[in-house]
């Protein structure tokens, strides 16, 4: 199977278009963190520590969207009778 390989003629280029494909990626992508703005940076890596961050409701599932409704409904319940108990 390698001979087969060897003798095609053409086949050489590939191997040197994807090591000069990855590079210029990974060159890329290190372009992008290193002139990534640092107040994005911290907010990124406080993101695994928050326990109330917001989520956009466009990217959830419509099961998950019906949930954080009910449970949003649920607590502004909450909040309104603890705010008749204490007047």
């Amino acid at each position: 199977m390698r001979q087969f390989l060897e003798d095609v003629t053409g086949l050489s280029i590939y191997p040197m278009l994807s090591l000069v494909l990855f590079f210029a990626v990974f060159g890329f992508m290190l372009f992008l963190v290193f002139t990534m703005d640092k107040k994005k940076i911290e907010r990124i890596k406080q993101l695994p520590l928050q326990d109330d961050y917001e989520v956009d409701p466009q990217l959830l599932t419509p099961e998950a969207r019906k949930e954080q409704l009910e449970e949003d409904d649920a607590s502004n319940a909450t909040d309104s009778e603890d705010e008749g108990k204490q007047s």
